[in-house]
């Protein structure tokens, strides 16, 4: 394949190549199946595709939105309140 992978099909899985050098080994009774019906063929190419696909951004959780929230209030407050120095 062109993006450096490629596949070795075994009578109970497959093993999976990146330039050459094995990095991943699916072999029953273990193997992850993308695909319960295909081959392992088939199934070796799916798993070079998810391999391929760029990782997804990561999005913030729910406790770090609240403390961006908590933070620009503090800071809004700290802006807005009168100096104790010039009283």
């Amino acid at each position: 394949m062109e993006n450096g992978y490629t596949y070795e099909i075994f009578d109970d899985g497959y093993d999976i190549s990146k330039d050459g050098v094995v990095i991943l080994t699916q072999r029953d009774p273990y193997g992850k199946v993308f695909d319960p019906d295909g081959t392992y063929e088939e199934n070796a190419i799916l798993h070079i595709e998810e391999l391929t696909q760029p990782a997804p951004e990561p999005q913030p959780t729910e406790y770090e939105i609240l403390r961006g929230d908590i933070d620009f209030l503090a800071l809004m407050e700290d802006v807005t309140l009168p100096s104790k120095e010039g009283e």
